[in-house]
């Protein structure tokens, strides 16, 4: 990320930064994450969960309707009758196919 920013002309700061947003950099964490860091029931699986959810967030906020698909889906296995979430599964896929496909 940061090689690609700098071929394209983006400043040695300003590729720095883009290599942090997209990387999740495990040592740089709050003092209560930490310390649930440290505990038998915390563990790597929080601090992970902390460092994703920004990025989920701010791609949610960004393209709502490519996110609402995935949140849907999941709805639809948690919650509802499997044979409508595969169907709904395979409906995506087949739009994906038809969207990649159909020429610009």
């Amino acid at each position: 990320m940061y090689l690609r920013n700098r071929d394209f002309g983006v400043s040695p700061r300003g590729s720095a930064a883009a290599a942090r947003r997209s990387l999740f950099d495990y040592s740089e964490v709050g003092t209560a994450i930490d310390w649930m860091q440290s505990r038998a029931w915390g563990g790597n699986f929080i601090v992970f969960l902390y460092k994703a959810l920004p990025y989920i967030i701010r791609q949610a906020l960004k393209h709502p309707v490519r996110f609402s698909k995935w949140v849907l889906a999941v709805y639809l296995l948690t919650f509802s009758n499997w044979v409508l979430a595969v169907y709904f599964l395979i409906l995506v896929g087949w739009l994906a196919l038809v969207y990649a496909t159909t020429p610009r």
